[in-house]
């Protein structure tokens, strides 16, 4: 229960931080004063909107992530001498480090 508590406030100060950095670094906002505005804004999202407003925001994130994902897989392929093909050739031609 400790670790799992001591885990979150973790990740919850590195989500606080980075975004802080992010805006500090496009809009020259005050690091401190960012975090405490993206916290609140948080909360109160979270407490008018309840865990269904999250949960369909991560639904979206998801779905962002993935077709994003989708698209640079699409756009590597695509410069790689015999698309697809040759991304497998040359996956095979890599020495193994260990043995098949």
């Amino acid at each position: 229960m400790v670790i799992a508590s001591l885990t979150r406030l973790f990740y919850l100060g590195l989500v606080l931080y980075s975004s802080a950095k992010v805006f500090e670094g496009s809009a020259g906002w005050p690091t401190s004063q960012t975090i405490w505005l993206v916290g609140v804004i948080a909360i109160i999202y979270t407490v008018l909107g309840g865990i269904k407003a999250v949960v369909w925001v991560d639904v979206i994130q998801f779905l962002i992530m993935a077709g994003g994902l989708g698209i640079l897989v699409v756009k590597l392929v695509s410069v790689v001498p015999d698309g697809a093909v040759g991304v497998f050739t040359y996956a095979n031609s890599c020495p193994r480090p260990y043995p098949a």
